[in-house]
């Protein structure tokens, strides 16, 4: 798997599960990720300051920047990632609408 995007979610961490009980991968290549290119992600993230970042990948962190345990105010976020990550599904007809 390669990284061909990361998408900033500005989540509630604290609520979903209580801190510090998140499994996490020792090295992001267990997982199929690029150290690279996620270096290159955070560097991106630092740049665009975003509140906070997980990347997630079957249930267990890859990677965390900032203070994902902060609760923040999330207003209509959800219509945006789900038609950031559902639209290119249904563009390119794996999804039909």
């Amino acid at each position: 798997m390669r990284l061909s995007a990361v998408v900033p979610l500005l989540l509630d961490a604290a609520a979903a599960e209580p801190a510090g009980l998140w499994m996490q991968y020792a090295d992001p290549a267990e997982a199929g990720f690029s150290p690279s290119q996620l270096t290159a992600a955070h560097v991106l993230e630092d740049s665009l300051g975003s509140g906070a970042v997980m990347v997630v990948h079957r249930c267990r962190v890859v990677a965390a920047w900032r203070d994902v345990a902060r609760r923040l105010q999330l207003h209509s976020v959800r219509k945006s990632l789900v038609s950031a990550l559902y639209g290119p599904a249904v563009a390119e007809g794996r999804i039909w609408s």
